[in-house]
């Protein structure tokens, strides 16, 4: 359920209580009261006819009170948020997980000022809504073609969620991707003085999983990049219907080289911002709206941001109370999934971990030749 919900009459994104005082015309509603009172059936009609959920954009919302913790504290345990009786294929609202008091990994609230970096992503998208560079409308429209590219590139997972932290451990024990050949044992070699029982067996490992070593290989896979999150993912959407990430790679691409221009070279972000880590939401998707609207070209994206910086210090911050969005949220782990799930890769059974293969092959040679 989101806590925010596009409003087509007005082109503004807006919470339950903003929803209220508009309908109300007044900014001293007492939302509280109204939605335990129960709303006008006139403003709820209003509501489920202009009220686009912000992730697929359907329509016919109902507003859900906050609620409120059954203890003495009161404490609010849910915010008050929008409920629609269904969803897009595709929708992140539509996922297990999240709810009123929550909002989806890939959405990001620009009106936040909970952290430093927050407070002045959110000054530079205000001083674009102040300069006419986009509008909220704007951020919506960018939202809805996102999503239509997700609903049309699409993929069923069916990757064995062991499979890819298998493939880590294999490639970790056995010197990554061209490392430590198989050399034949000969009692020979075994009665060198020194001989490394630990190292024949690695090698014999390698051997034995030669046919998925070559094919991560080959398809240039780095395994050891996102394996848990892989796994993760694999487990929790089997055999459901999710996106393919490979449309939109270039468009990917482009996001993390214009993050990181503004990372370096601004520095109300970039003090912000830790060495190596300039992929933060909230700049990937400040930087995919900047590629948005000039057309995904990155020399006129970065000159945008330019003359946005400019004014950002002097912007109204409140223009800023959008949700906006990060579309490579776990980009390069569904990537992954699915180029791995392409290769077709056998999971062994009952071989336990690489290590425990190891310290099985170790003892066998021992028992062969000593």
């Amino acid at each position: 359920m989101p806590l925010t919900a596009f409003s087509r009459a007005t082109g503004e994104e807006l919470d339950v209580e903003q929803v209220i005082r508009r309908l109300a015309g007044t900014k001293e509603a007492n939302t509280t009261a109204l939605l335990l009172a129960g709303i006008p059936d006139a403003w709820r009609r209003v509501i489920r006819e202009d009220m686009e959920c912000p992730s697929c954009f359907t329509l016919g919302a109902d507003l859900v009170r906050d609620g409120v913790s059954a203890t003495v504290s009161k404490r609010v345990v849910r915010q008050a948020c929008f409920r629609y009786p269904t969803h897009r294929p595709q929708c992140d609202f539509a996922r297990p997980g999240v709810s009123g008091t929550s909002t989806p990994d890939n959405l990001v609230a620009f009106g936040s000022t909970k952290t430093g970096l927050t407070r002045a992503v959110r000054q530079l998208v205000g001083a674009g809504i102040q300069q006419g560079a986009f509008t909220q409308r704007t951020i919506r429209d960018m939202r809805q073609w996102f999503f239509e590219q997700k609903a049309s590139s699409t993929f069923t997972v069916t990757l064995d969620p062991r499979l890819s932290v298998w493939l880590e451990a294999l490639l970790c024990s056995t010197g990554g991707f061209y490392g430590l050949q198989p050399v034949a044992l000969t009692p020979e070699i075994a009665a060198l003085p020194g001989f490394d029982w630990r190292d024949a067996a690695r090698r014999q490992l390698r051997a034995r999983y030669r046919m998925h070593i070559e094919a991560l290989v080959a398809a240039e896979l780095r395994i050891w990049v996102a394996a848990d999150r892989v796994a993760y993912l694999a487990g929790r959407f089997q055999g459901e219907v999710v996106f393919d990430p490979s449309a939109l790679r270039a468009h990917y691409l482009g996001t993390l080289q214009l993050a990181t221009f503004i990372t370096q070279n601004y520095e109300p972000v970039g003090r912000f911002v830790k060495v190596g880590r300039s992929h933060a939401p909230a700049v990937l998707a400040f930087s995919a709206l900047m590629l948005y609207v000039e057309d995904w070209n990155l020399d006129r994206a970065a000159a945008l941001f330019g003359r946005i910086a400019m004014t950002a210090a002097k912007a109204d911050g409140d223009l800023g109370n959008v949700m906006g969005l990060n579309p490579w949220h776990d980009f390069e782990a569904w990537q992954q999934l699915k180029a791995l799930q392409e290769l077709g890769l056998p999971m062994p059974e009952g071989v336990g971990t690489p290590a425990e293969e190891i310290s099985a092959i170790e003892a066998a040679l021992r028992r062969q030749y000593v």
